[in-house]
């Protein structure tokens, strides 16, 4: 729910934020993915609260926002409602948060069927490629600053 009320909100507010505060597409994909950055790194490297009992906040953040409705997919909701339209943009929105609803109401049967050791495995993987995506979402912002 927060990443969709951040998406919609962002769809119609996104544009008007940047242009009054002077920030650019570039800008907003260098800060998103300082941050991812630091999130992956965290996991990574076991540091921060969630190496010993876990936050309290994870549902809004890190989940809801950046993870699920993160730099990446702002930037392009704000592409996509120039190139295809509001509705159809929503409505792929909708879509894709729908799966990842399917996906977060099955997650206590993936955790059995993988175990403990096997969510860390996968844990460490997602968290090199969220690094990864926020290397790229920095690299891209800065050449096109």
């Amino acid at each position: 729910m927060t990443a969709l009320c951040i998406a919609v909100g962002f769809v119609f507010l996104g544009e008007v934020i940047f242009n009054a505060l002077g920030i650019t597409d570039a800008d907003f994909q260098v800060a998103g993915g300082l941050i991812l950055l630091g999130l992956a790194g965290r996991e990574l490297l076991n540091v921060g609260p969630q190496a010993h009992e876990g936050s309290d906040d994870f549902g809004v953040v890190p989940l809801g926002m950046p993870l699920i409705a993160g730099t990446a997919l702002l930037t392009a909701l704000l592409i996509l409602v120039d190139a295809v339209g509001l509705v159809f943009t929503l409505l792929a929105l909708l879509v894709n948060l729908g799966l990842v609803a399917l996906a977060f109401w099955n997650a206590d049967w993936f955790a059995h069927l993988l175990g403990r050791q096997g969510l860390r495995a996968i844990s460490k993987i997602v968290a090199l490629l969220l690094a990864a995506i926020a290397v790229s979402l920095i690299r891209r912002g800065w050449q096109g600053a």
